[in-house]
Formats: C-alpha cells, sequence, structure tokens
C-alpha cells in the first residue's frame, strides 16, 4: 500500500471521525441537551434568511427572521423549514453582517432540493472535520504520532468546538481557514518572497471570507492566520526585525481583507455606503465599551478576564473535565522547559512560542471586545479553543513524552 494512498485514507477517516462527533456528538461529550439546543436562535436567522431568499428572490443580507406571537420562536422556524411553510409570517432583516453564509447555505438548499437543517448542518460538519483532519495530519508529520493522537483526543474533547461546529450561523471553520491556508504555504520549505505574498494574499482572501460571515472574534482569527509565520521564523532562525515585518505583513493583509468585506456590508447595509458604515460603528461600539445606559457597562475588563478563566458554568473537555486555566499553566511551564532544551529541540521550541503568542488571540478579543464578552457568555468560551487549547495539548505531549527533554 502507497504512503500516498495511507495518508489520504488516514485524512479520510479522521474526517468522518471528526465530522460525526460535531454533527452527532457520537461519544455524548457534550450534554446533549446543550449540544441540541446551543446558538439555535442564531441558526434559525440563516434558515429564516433562506426561506425568505427562495420566496422573494432574495435580498443584499439575506438573514433575517419571522416573528412569531408565540414565545417558541426558534422550535417553530426549524419545524416550519422542514415544511417548507414559512410564508405568511412578518420578516424582518438581520443586518448585523453581510451574511455570507446565508447565501452558501440558500444554494445548498436550491441546489440538492433540502429544506432539511441537518443536510446543510452536515456541510459545516464535513468541512470542520476535515480542516482537524488536516491539523492532526500535519502534527502527525511535522512533529510525531503521540502528538497527533494528543491532538485527536483533544478535538474529541474540545466540548466548545462541538457545539459551534456544525452551526449554520457561525461557520466556525471560517475561524480557522487563515491559519490552514498560511501552515500550508509556510511550513514545508524554506521560503521564497513569491511565497510570502502568496501568504499575504491568503490571508486576506480568507479574512475577507469571515468577515463575511460575521466579524465576531475578528482579532482573534488574525492571530490566529500569524501562527504558522511564528513557527517558520523561529524555525528557521530568522532575524526579529525580518520576523516581525512578516506579522505586521500578514497583519495588515488581514486588515485589509476585513475592510474590504466592511465596504460590501456598508453598500448592502444603507441607500449609501456613509450611511452604512455610520450603522456598523454604531455596532461596534456597542460591542467593544458599551452605549450609554447599558447596566453592564462598568464591568472591568479585569473581572471579564478573571470569569473567562475561572468560571466556567460548562466543561471545558469532555469525559474528564480539567479547567482550562490548568491545561495554560501546566502548558505554559512545559513552554518554560521546552525553552530552556532549545538547543536540542528547536521545533518544540518554536512550538512553545506559538502557544504563548496564540494567547493573544482570546485575550484580544476577551479585552478589546469587552461587552461582547460581558454579554455573551453563553459563547465566547469558545476563544480558549483557538487555537490556544491544542497548542497547549501540542506542548504538553512533546515535553513528557520525549525522554530526551527529561531530567535523566
Amino acid at each position: 500500500m502507497s504512503t500516498k494512498f495511507t495518508r489520504w485514507l488516514f485524512l479520510a477517516e479522521l474526517t468522518v471521525l471528526f465530522a460525526l462527533v460535531f454533527q452527532l456528538n457520537i461519544f455524548n461529550g457534550v450534554d446533549p441537551a446543550w449540544f441540541g439546543l446551543h446558538q439555535a436562535d442564531s441558526e434559525a436567522i440563516v434558515l429564516s434568511g433562506v426561506y425568505h431568499q427562495k420566496a422573494t428572490g432574495g435580498d443584499a443580507i439575506p438573514l433575517g427572521y419571522y416573528s412569531y406571537p408565540d414565545e417558541g420562536w426558534v422550535p417553530l422556524v426549524f419545524e416550519r423549514f422542514r415544511s417548507d411553510s414559512l410564508a405568511g409570517l412578518r420578516y424582518t432583516e438581520y443586518s448585523s453582517n453581510y451574511g455570507l453564509q446565508g447565501h452558501l447555505f440558500g444554494f445548498i438548499s436550491r441546489l440538492l432540493h433540502t429544506t432539511n437543517p441537518s443536510v446543510l448542518e452536515a456541510f459545516n460538519s464535513i468541512v470542520s472535520g476535515l480542516l482537524f483532519a488536516l491539523f492532526v495530519d500535519w502534527v502527525r508529520q511535522y512533529y510525531g504520532p503521540r502528538e497527533a493522537i494528543a491532538m485527536a483526543i483533544g478535538i474529541v474533547a474540545s466540548t466548545w468546538i462541538i457545539v459551534f461546529a456544525r452551526n449554520l450561523y457561525w461557520v466556525s471553520w471560517t475561524w480557522f481557514l487563515p491559519m490552514t491556508a498560511n501552515g500550508a504555504l509556510l511550513l514545508q520549505e524554506k521560503l521564497t518572497r513569491p511565497r510570502w505574498a502568496l501568504v499575504y494574499g491568503a490571508t486576506a482572501i480568507t479574512v475577507w471570507i469571515k468577515a463575511l460571515c460575521g466579524y465576531e472574534y475578528i482579532s482573534t482569527i488574525t492571530v490566529m492566520a500569524c501562527i504558522p509565520a511564528v513557527l517558520y521564523c523561529i524555525e528557521q532562525g530568522i532575524p526579529l526585525l525580518r520576523s516581525l515585518l512578516h506579522l505586521i505583513s500578514i497583519m495588515v493583509a488581514s486588515v485589509f481583507g476585513f475592510g474590504i468585506a466592511l465596504l460590501m456590508h456598508a453598500s448592502a447595509r444603507a441607500p449609501n455606503l456613509l450611511d452604512g458604515l455610520r450603522l456598523i460603528k454604531q455596532d461596534a461600539i456597542r460591542r467593544t465599551e458599551g452605549l450609554a445606559g447599558d447596566p453592564t457597562i462598568g464591568v472591568s475588563r479585569v473581572d471579564v478576564l478573571k470569569k473567562y478563566l475561572f468560571d466556567w458554568d460548562r466543561a471545558s473537555t469532555a469525559f474528564i473535565n480539567i479547567p482550562m486555566w490548568v491545561i495554560l499553566l501546566f502548558a505554559i511551564l512545559s513552554v518554560v522547559s521546552l525553552t530552556l532544551n532549545r538547543k536540542s529541540d528547536r521545533r518544540g521550541h518554536a512550538l512553545g512560542i506559538a502557544f504563548i503568542f496564540s494567547l493573544l488571540g482570546p485575550l484580544s478579543w476577551l479585552l478589546l471586545a469587552k461587552q461582547h464578552s460581558v454579554i455573551h457568555t453563553h459563547m465566547n468560551y469558545v476563544l480558549w479553543y483557538t487555537p490556544s487549547l491544542f497548542l497547549a495539548l501540542l506542548c504538553i505531549t512533546r515535553r513528557w513524552s520525549n525522554r530526551n527533554l527529561l531530567p535523566q
């Protein structure tokens, strides 16, 4: 059996496994009630928009919701979407983002002639499963089988990734797209200038795609896009100044992709571009500092950080609920040891620095978008998985399973 065939079979098997975990929660690693209901209201916005797009020919922003006199409007949207009978109800546009996911799932619904939400969700589960399978395959080739096993177990046990992965509104695979594209371009061989140019272009395009689906977590995703560059620059011994220039260029490319999405959204949201930008600016203020009169505006950033580190009302990992702060602390201790052994394990040292850098991802959103974090405690714990948890597991495994690094 050829090595290439074996690798493709490995990828296919992992993709199926992860997709089943994301779609069906097959190991019951997540509480079934939480799994079934998490962010169903956000999905209802997409389903309502898909139906309205089909019934009316579509709007510039294909997201919205149908109004019901009953408080249980979310399950009713799912039921009536399945029966293709949402007509006759008042529709309200949801204009907080451009709504690329509405266009995507509207296209899939028409292509497959289906009004089954599970079929649409399966698309997300499969794409997410493939991305995570690629991560595990890369880890296996780049670091070794022990690290790959730790990564695979971490994915299956990542409670917050599981509840988000199939969601039609969040399309969480778009969060990992910039990092995946840059990893594919960077972590192969010594790079030329044209290859770096491809990295910057891929960053702009993938961040643009993500931003068209919503601006949530955009600072975190920009940090994620830089992680492959951090790994590459440290391993290759690229001088600090040149490394910083590469990171800044990736960030600039992210801002460019974000800016294009912002202009498209503003144009679709209002009759003219300036009015659209004013409306988006108001949304941004509400999510960062908060608007006057908001009773939670006085919550400090220190309190926000304490909550997201120590006050979890859901398990951070499936099967054995290990507190996230314990995992992060153990990873930091492992990084210190990897750094002390950087001469004998430069790749492990680079991994440790990449983990420390990755912490800027969740911290950036939790602290900069403070008001969003204050209100959305039912969502923002997922930031620790993008991808700090996974890098933490790699650091811990590499440090404590490598006999050459253990004290004699």
